[in-house]
């Protein structure tokens, strides 16, 4: 999304020196591609499914491993 990397990018000429994106992930491939150019990416909705299926620890056990994108 060109709004998110473009805060990202007004953040780093600012002096932030980590950023996490955050809204609107919900997949892997979304994930990696925040990867590409912020150093963290949130997945909310992962904690609201995980409270509606029985708790954080059960769905972290369903999703996939994601490799960091370097």
């Amino acid at each position: 999304d060109s709004a998110a990397r473009g805060l990202v990018a007004r953040l780093r000429t600012a002096g932030a020196t980590s950023t996490c994106v955050g809204l609107g992930i919900s997949t892997a491939d979304q994930v990696r591609e925040v990867l590409g150019y912020a150093d963290g990416a949130i997945v909310g909705s992962l904690l609201v499914s995980a409270l509606a299926d029985g708790g954080l620890v059960l769905s972290l056990a369903r999703l996939p491993t994601l490799q960091p994108v370097l």
